[in-house]
């Protein structure tokens, strides 16, 4: 806009904090530290400090249907991707 060069980013990052009766009925995860959310070209990171986290391939399942966080094959972007929230949460 103004004759500047756009420069992509290199993540999204977002924090999810659960409010009473919105994200379960049972607000098991009221008091708890939020989701983190950290996204990188095709994928996606659901960081939870307290729970199994979740790992998206977002070219091969864009509706997020599918956690391969356990897949071995991604063991090293769920690793990246998961020092990124925790570096952005601590600041």
């Amino acid at each position: 806009m103004k004759n500047r060069r756009y420069a992509e980013r290199e993540f999204a990052y977002s924090e999810y904090y659960s409010c009473h009766r919105v994200f379960t009925r049972d607000d098991r995860h009221v008091g708890k530290s939020p989701i983190l959310m950290v996204r990188t070209g095709g994928w996606k990171l659901n960081y939870q400090s307290w729970s199994r986290s979740e790992l998206f391939d977002l070219r091969k399942d864009p509706d997020e249907f599918r956690n391969c966080i356990d897949d071995c094959g991604n063991a090293g972007i769920a690793k990246e991707l998961t020092a990124i929230a925790q570096r952005m949460f601590a600041v």
